[in-house]
């Protein structure tokens, strides 16, 4: 089946998100990646380790994620597909109870932020590079390891953020 083929009304881009949220994310199964990316695999990502490719090298990057954050949920909140191309938005939530990351160590607090990606899919439906950007600033704000300008406190983002529809 061609990459913009379609599988049940979903193309094969969409199946191959879908599956890797449900195989890989959703349960936390690292190993399960190699499935879903491709041996080429590489994530244009600004803060991504560009010597680690490939499977392995995402394994890695989600190894690192899940040790920090042992809690963490990932809620889907859109997606949007065209041809070999998926973009989502996500929300993250989670307690920095686990390892330390990026230097910093476990601080107990817990957080919510978004994130923003985009993969192609292969001729082989597999995930072969990633483009992705997260609110950094307010994650770090949120584990206290960067202060507000204005009250000097860490910023505290609401349970709830506004969803907007259309």
């Amino acid at each position: 089946m061609a990459k913009n083929g379609t599988s049940g009304g979903r193309s094969v881009t969409e199946e191959t998100f879908q599956r890797f949220v449900e195989e890989v994310m959703r349960p936390r199964d690292v190993e399960a990646i190699g499935r879903f990316v491709a041996d080429e695999y590489v994530d244009h990502s600004p803060i991504a380790d560009l010597t680690q490719r490939g499977p392995e090298g995402l394994k890695e990057q989600f190894n690192r994620l899940f040790n920090a954050f042992p809690d963490l949920q990932q809620e889907i909140d859109i997606t949007v597909a065209n041809g070999d191309l998926i973009a989502w938005r996500a929300t993250h939530r989670g307690t920095h109870n686990g390892e330390a990351l990026m230097g910093i160590a476990p601080s107990g607090q817990e957080f919510q932020y978004t994130e923003a990606h985009i993969v192609r899919v292969d001729d082989q439906g597999k995930i072969a590079e990633h483009w992705g950007v997260f609110d950094g600033l307010g994650l770090f704000q949120q584990l206290g390891v960067v202060m507000t300008a204005a009250s000097g406190e860490p910023l505290a983002l609401p349970a709830n953020p506004p969803h907007h529809e259309e």
